[in-house]
């Protein structure tokens, strides 16, 4: 998927991590006094959490998954960062980061990993259209020719609906080349399927050449890489037979800013030790620990503990968001206005913690703003409930699927200088 998606800390990515680098955490973090201005606070210090936290679980829609795939990749020898992506190729899928980001998922080692270079060298720009051919193309030959296709299917590999579950394809596209609809301005990789023969679709993976402050080439090159790994294996044919590709119903206001896949939710950089080398990799989300209310995001970063929090808005009303799906919301009428509670709660001490609400289309897609949104207290602490006006000014223009509107409330810890966000929708009566 291209990346751009949300993740819990810092949202602006998918496919192969965001472009959005998250601050440095702090371990230990002292509780600062908020004045509980206008908003409702309890009498005494609130427990950690005051309120149980709630986060998406990502949805596994039933599409087929690489649980032992091998690794066929093609790099250009010339690339500086070709060594970097090679080791990490031939050791990621053996190491405990792997494991602890993928085997809730039913994903095991990768079985064989090739690293060959380029058979032709890729052109000085192409679109993603003709890269998803040309990876098809490389998948044909691998294959041996078409008879080899054919024998593979019959003996397993290929799904029955012509998808290969054997194989993930991986390209490192060098510098020497651009993606012209795929500018690293708005995405650093991503993954997709493409059509090898009328008898297969190959799953791929693309590493962008891109830069970011920051960064080394090499770190950017392996964080990217990780990511694309886990969501290509996870959800290898995202467009045409989707697995873990979205969040689930209750939180499906979620995936209105971006695609919501399992290294878009979160999206840490890190350094690691895979295969006895440090390695730049991202942190991807896991259910499980969703599920039980904490830090969602695997593996755990050495040195770190990460605090958690969240303002919570709370709705009470059933809404239609779209064609197939229901979400829980606030039902507003167009030209009336509504309220709600924000629960503000985190699992250990923070600073006073800041909050912003926005209009979604307004503050992410650039149309005009759908809402109008205005909180009673912009500072809020663990155990806080403040209280949310939402004036309803105009419906989605033609051509939106969704069946209302989309706002989000960030709240940011200054001690940490880590913002949460969590999502909302807002619709009319049907």
């Amino acid at each position: 998927m291209l990346l751009t998606a949300l993740t819990i800390v810092a949202f602006a990515g998918c496919g192969g991590g965001d472009n959005t680098t998250t601050p440095a955490d702090t371990g230990t973090l002292e509780a600062a006094a908020t004045d509980a201005g206008d908003g409702e606070a309890s009498p005494g210090p609130a427990p950690f959490p005051a309120f149980p936290l709630d986060f998406p679980i990502e949805h596994n829609f039933g599409g087929p998954t690489l649980v032992h795939p091998n690794i066929v990749a093609f790099v250009d020898p010339a690339d500086d960062r070709a060594a970097a992506v090679t080791a990490l190729l031939q050791s990621v899928g053996a190491s405990d980061y792997w494991k602890s980001v993928t085997a809730e998922y039913g994903i095991e080692p990768f079985g064989t990993v090739t690293v060959s270079p380029y058979p032709t060298p890729l052109p000085a720009s192409l679109t993603a259209a003709e890269l998803q051919a040309r990876v098809g193309a490389l998948a044909y030959e691998s294959y041996g020719g078409d008879g080899g296709v054919q024998a593979d299917a019959a003996t397993g590999p290929t799904a029955p609906n012509g998808f290969r579950t054997d194989t993930l394809y991986v390209v490192l596209i060098p510098f020497t080349t651009t993606v012209s609809d795929s500018p690293c301005t708005d995405v650093l990789g991503y993954h997709n399927s493409a059509d090898a023969t009328m008898y297969d679709s190959v799953p791929f993976a693309v590493v962008l050449p891109c830069t970011y402050k920051g960064y080394t080439n090499n770190q950017l090159a392996t964080a990217t890489m990780t990511h694309e790994l886990v969501e290509s294996v996870t959800d290898p044919f995202p467009y045409v037979a989707p697995a873990f590709l979205e969040v689930d119903d209750a939180h499906i206001a979620w995936a209105y800013q971006g695609y919501t896949e399992l290294g878009d939710l979160c999206g840490d950089r890190f350094t690691t030790t895979i295969g006895g080398t440090p390695v730049y990799a991202e942190t991807i989300w896991s259910n499980a620990r969703a599920s039980k209310g904490v830090f969602p995001c695997s593996p755990d970063i050495p040195g770190t503990a990460p605090p958690v929090f969240q303002a919570l808005p709370q709705f009470k009303d059933t809404l239609r968001y779209s064609s197939s799906t229901k979400t829980k919301g606030i039902f507003v009428d167009l030209n009336a206005t509504g309220f709600i509670d924000v629960h503000v709660t985190s699992l250990a001490p923070t600073g006073s913690l800041k909050l912003q609400a926005f209009d979604v289309a307004n503050y992410i897609y650039h149309r005009p703003a759908e809402l109008a949104l205005s909180l009673d207290r912009t500072t809020a602490k663990n155990g806080d409930v403040v209280h949310l006006t939402i004036a309803r000014d105009r419906i989605p223009p033609t051509g939106v699927e969704v069946y209302g509107s989309v706002f989000g409330i960030a709240a940011t810890d200054p001690l940490s200088n880590r913002t949460y966000v969590t999502y909302g929708f807002v619709a009319s009566k049907m």
